[in-house]
């Protein structure tokens, strides 16, 4: 059995590392134990399926970057099932700015009441962008995005279009992210796309840790409403019944059984993970298994589970 995470043998075991870089850790870890959602349930049930080593090698991959988990620009998630790190654009900035200190970024949204022109002459970039409404643009509004990179060697610029940005929405896993925080979103597109085309080398394993929120090469068309709606089935039965209901009126096909069979692999994953985590957890407290535990829920389980860990 894995190690349960114990944040103060953690500490212990990062005490040589730098003080504000475990206090980070530690207090982002902390908001992801015990923050709630408005109706009082805890926001992130898969806090207690996190372990002692995986933690060690998240926060040593950001680290390898020269960059630390700092629960705002560096965070840790779950993602269909997977835990790992998630960067913001900040994140992306900083690491660029580790390689070539020198580099002058930027990048912002483009609505469309705004003036904006770029041109490029010489290897050098030439860009202008006035805003002209700035108190009164929607998400709506925004027809591009933009990100220019300017270091000794060179200047580079990448553009995206509305249709484009709406296009990687459409692949990214999850339109939580992209409901909330449309914006930044937008930017980090931008900002992700011209460091893969041009600064591959210094962002491979970030890209690599980063692909399961915009997934540039798995792109699954489908309705965004539709996918929503899959993405909070929670068990099985109710995915194939969800299947029988929709398949004839559903237009692509092959991107509906995509979703769909992502989703199955995600739910049949969390099932075994919880039900092994019980299982182990009633045999080091040597107490007797629940007859009805495979009958339960999967949120009775993780009730029951995190009951027990905490008696």
């Amino acid at each position: 059995m894995t190690e349960k995470l114990d944040i103060n043998k953690l500490k212990k075991d990062l005490q040589k590392e730098d003080s504000q870089k475990i206090n980070d850790l530690v207090s982002h870890l902390n908001h992801l134990k015990t923050a709630k959602k408005k109706n009082g349930t805890l926001a992130y049930k898969w806090y207690c399926f996190l372990t002692h080593d995986k933690v060690i090698e998240l926060y040593n991959r950001a680290l390898s970057q020269k960059l630390h988990i700092d629960g705002k620009h560096i965070t840790i998630e779950n993602r269909g099932g997977k835990i790992q790190l998630s960067y913001d654009y900040i994140a992306y900035k900083n690491r660029l700015l580790t390689i070539y200190p020198e580099a002058k970024l930027d990048f912002n949204v483009v609505y469309k009441d705004d003036d904006f022109s770029i041109a490029k002459k010489d290897g050098k970039v030439f860009y202008s962008h006035k805003i002209n409404n700035p108190f009164n643009n929607k998400n709506d509004d925004v027809i591009g995005v933009y990100c220019i990179i300017k270091i000794n060697t060179g200047d580079f610029f990448i553009t995206l279009d509305r249709e484009e940005i709406d296009q990687l929405r459409k692949k990214a896993t999850t339109d939580d992210i992209w409901k909330d925080w449309f914006k930044d979103m937008c930017i980090k597109s931008a900002i992700k796309k011209i460091v893969s085309k041009h600064f591959d080398d210094i962002y491979r394993e970030i890209n690599n840790d980063d692909n399961e929120t915009i997934n540039l090469d798995s792109p699954i068309d489908i309705e965004q409403r539709l996918k929503t709606e899959i993405e909070n089935i929670d068990n099985l039965e109710d995915l194939t019944k969800f299947y029988h209901e929709k398949k004839d009126s559903v237009e692509n096909q092959k991107s509906f059984i995509d979703i769909l069979s992502i989703r199955k692999s995600v739910i049949k994953k969390r099932d075994e993970d919880i039900n092994q985590k019980y299982t182990d957890l009633v045999n080091i407290k040597k107490l007797e298994i629940d007859k009805d535990f495979d009958k339960k829920t999967y949120q009775e389980k993780l009730d029951l589970f995190n009951k027990i860990q905490s008696q």
